[in-house]
């Protein structure tokens, strides 16, 4: 079937399809559609934006801004910028910040990052030379510095003692002995002035070198005060497990546990930046081999010294990016310190 209105002409004056019927009344000619002029412009023009003033200026109008700080800025204070402008105060922050030159895990970049291992072997010699100049093995100073969890009856002009022998009274008694305190007595520094003692030569060369090797690319990654702090927590782990897993009448030196904890920093350094660790894992391996199977060595203190190293390091590399973060690495080396601190002086108590 067919629309019957197809092809049937439109009667004149009928509007399209769709489209309103503005035709007039009969007798009237067309009327076109009402456009109100006054309506049409009836929506009031945006006001203009306030007047700004210059921050450093204020009498002088400006419609810049610093694109970092988005104060106003006259034309005497823009500082062209990648884009836009910035002000003097913003462009002088952020000079000073540069300047700091701060590391990817905070801390200031070492200009030098050997120095600090220098100086520490520095002080390691300084105190080889004066036990060196006193007697060597059986100087006073050996005794006094090195770590002993309990004090010994030390057989004078020797490096031995008499073990069965438990206090300074029953010492005394004995024509060619002295009483060396320990720390379970108040040694209280011997923790710390262990780490930078030696006795053989060949063992102060050993870890000076090793020092020199490692000390410089963890200071580079880390900065120099974290460095320093780390070196010191791991020689403390290792005193801390010399304390309990050593006899009580124990004598140990050495900065064996601080270089284990740097070799323990460069591993989760590696593993943080997807460093391939293989050598690095031969040569702990090889370490930890040589400790085990060695005389004279104390695998308490290089054992507690990696673990302590690699705990620190963690606290350093993945604590949280933002303004806290140095405060919350200061926090964690703290703690770490504490808490060898607290296991050394419960065994020297229990020893006590």
């Amino acid at each position: 079937m067919s629309d019957t209105s197809a092809g049937q002409p439109r009667p004149e004056g009928d509007p399209p399809p769709g489209m309103p019927d503005f035709q007039s009344p009969p007798g009237q000619p067309p009327s076109q559609p009402h456009f109100d002029v006054n309506q049409a412009f009836s929506t009031p023009a945006p006001a203009e934006p306030a007047a700004m003033f210059c921050k450093n200026h204020p009498k002088r109008p400006t419609r810049i801004t610093c694109r970092r700080c988005g104060q106003p800025i006259c034309a005497d204070c823009m500082i062209p910028a990648a884009v836009g402008y910035q002000c003097p105060q913003c462009v002088k922050a952020h000079t000073k910040q540069t300047r700091i030159n701060e590391g990817p895990y905070g801390g200031a970049i070492s200009s030098n990052p050997m120095m600090t291992s220098v100086i520490i072997v520095g002080i390691n010699v300084a105190v080889f030379v004066l036990i060196a100049a006193t007697g060597g093995p059986t100087s006073f100073f050996t005794s006094l510095l090195g770590l002993m969890p309990s004090g010994m009856c030390v057989i004078e002009g020797t490096n031995s003692w008499y073990p069965n022998v438990p206090d300074p009274q029953v010492c005394a008694s004995i024509a060619d002995a002295t009483w060396m305190p320990g720390v379970a007595e108040g040694a209280i520094w011997q923790p710390f002035t262990s780490i930078f003692t030696h006795v053989s030569a060949l063992h102060l060369l050993t870890n000076s070198v090793s020092l020199i090797f490692i000390g410089p690319p963890v200071e580079r990654v880390v900065g120099r005060a974290r460095f320093l702090a780390l070196y010191l927590v791991a020689g403390l782990f290792g005193s801390a497990f010399v304390m309990w897993l050593s006899g009580a009448q124990s004598l140990s030196y050495g900065a064996s546990g601080s270089i284990f904890g740097l070799l323990g920093a460069l591993l989760i350094i590696s593993l943080k930046l997807r460093y391939d660790i293989k050598q690095l894992i031969f040569w702990i391996g090889l370490n930890v081999v040589i400790t085990f199977t060695g005389s004279n060595i104390s695998w308490q203190a290089h054992l507690g010294g990696l673990i302590g190293g690699a705990i620190a390091t963690v606290a350093l590399l993945y604590a949280p990016s933002g303004p806290r973060r140095n405060l919350i690495q200061w926090t964690a080396l703290g703690m770490l310190a504490a808490i060898c601190l607290v296991a050394i002086s419960l065994r020297a108590f229990a020893l006590g």
